[in-house]
C-alpha cells in the first residue's frame, strides 16, 4: 500500500470544477444498451469502474469511443452479440448488477453464477433485483446458475420493495421504460444520480414521472432513441471541497455544485459553524469560518447530523 503524508497549516484556497458523478454514469453507460442509436455523454470521470464497465460493454460489440481528455464517451449498441456474452454475466464490481435488466432486454435469455461482486462495502445481495424482474414478468429458473428469460418484453406491473435500494431502483427504471403498460415502484431510491438516470431515459424518450420522489411511475414505451447527454458533478465531491475549505480556513469556489441537491448539506454545514453561499451554481466557503458548533433548543442534546439514504444526509 502507497502512503500518503500529508503536510497541514497552510490555507487550501481557490476555485475547482468537481468530476462527473460516476454513480451516475454506471446505470446511464447501462442504460444505453436499450436503444440502437448512438449516445453521447459528457463529463464522463475516467475511474477503474467506469473503465471497468465500458470494457464489458465493448467486449459484447459495443461500438465506443472515449475521448478522456474533453471526458466525452460516444457509443452505439446496434451491433451487441449475445454470442460473445454466452452463459458469464460479469460480475466483480458494484456496476456489474446495473447491466442486468438492459441485457436481459436485449438478449431475451441470460444466465448468471449465483454470486455478484461489490465494492470496500461488501457483497450487494441480488434478490431485491430477482425480485424486481420477476415482477416485471422474468421467468427465473435457480439453481447454480440462475436462468432468465423474457417473451419479448418485460411486463409492467407494482413494486414495493423492503428497503430503498439505488441499483435495485435503476433496475427496476431500466427494465420498466420498455416494459407493457404501466409500472410503479414505491420506496424506490432517490437519490442525484437515480434521478439523473430518469432525466437520461426520458430524453431518450421514456415516459417517468415522481423523479426525485419515493415512488416512481412508468409507462412503456417501444421504442427509445438516441441523445446527448451531460453528466453532473458529484455531489460528495462537492462536500468535501467544502469542507476542506473550512477546515483550513481559506476560501473555495467550487461551481455546477448543484444548488437543487444541497438545502440539507448546507444546513448541515451551518449547524458546525460553516456558511456556505451560493452564486448561481457556484458554491462558495469563505476564509476563516467560526468552525463553533450551533447550540440546538434543546439544551440538554447534541447536534446531531445523521448519514441516511436520500434525501437524509448522504
Amino acid at each position: 500500500m502507497s502512503n500518503i503524508t500529508v503536510h497541514g497549516g497552510k490555507k487550501l484556497s481557490g476555485e475547482i470544477t468537481p468530476s462527473g458523478n460516476k454513480n451516475s454514469v454506471l446505470p446511464i453507460l447501462c442504460a444505453s444498451l436499450l436503444t440502437d442509436e448512438t449516445v453521447i455523454l459528457h463529463n464522463v470521470p475516467d475511474l477503474l469502474d467506469v473503465n471497468k464497465l465500458v470494457d464489458q460493454l465493448a467486449a459484447i460489440g459495443s461500438l465506443i469511443a472515449w475521448n478522456k481528455e474533453t471526458t466525452t464517451i460516444k457509443i452505439n449498441n446496434e451491433h451487441i452479440n449475445a454470442s460473445l456474452f454466452a452463459d458469464d454475466f460479469p460480475v466483480g464490481m458494484r456496476g456489474s448488477i446495473l447491466l442486468f435488466s438492459p441485457l436481459l432486454y436485449r438478449m431475451k435469455k441470460l444466465k448468471m453464477k449465483n454470486e455478484i461482486g461489490g465494492c470496500s462495502l461488501g457483497i450487494r445481495e441480488i434478490d431485491p433485483h430477482v425480485d424486481v424482474l420477476e415482477a416485471l414478468g422474468a421467468k427465473v429458473k435457480r439453481g447454480k446458475t440462475l436462468e432468465f428469460s423474457i417473451d419479448g418484453r418485460f411486463v409492467g406491473n407494482d413494486l414495493w420493495p423492503d428497503y430503498m435500494s439505488v441499483t435495485t431502483t435503476e433496475n427496476f427504471i431500466n427494465a420498466a421504460v420498455l416494459a407493457k403498460g404501466k409500472s410503479k415502484m414505491v420506496n424506490s431510491a432517490s437519490e442525484p444520480h437515480v434521478q439523473e438516470l430518469c432525466v437520461f431515459l426520458t430524453k431518450l424518450g421514456a415516459k417517468i414521472e415522481g423523479i426525485g420522489a419515493s415512488t416512481l411511475v412508468i409507462e412503456g414505451v417501444k421504442q427509445l432513441h438516441g441523445t446527448e447527454y451531460t453528466i453532473g458533478s458529484d455531489h460528495h465531491e462537492i462536500t468535501t471541497f467544502l469542507a476542506l475549505g473550512a477546515m483550513t480556513g481559506g476560501e473555495i469556489k467550487v461551481h455546477n455544485a448543484l444548488p437543487q441537491h444541497f438545502p440539507l448539506i448546507v444546513r448541515s454545514f451551518k449547524k458546525l459553524g460553516v456558511e456556505i453561499e451560493y452564486e448561481g451554481t457556484t458554491a462558495i466557503v469563505r476564509e476563516n469560518q467560526s468552525l463553533v458548533i450551533e447550540k440546538p433548543f434543546t439544551s440538554n442534546m447534541l447536534q446531531k447530523i445523521e448519514a441516511a439514504p436520500w434525501p437524509y444526509f448522504p
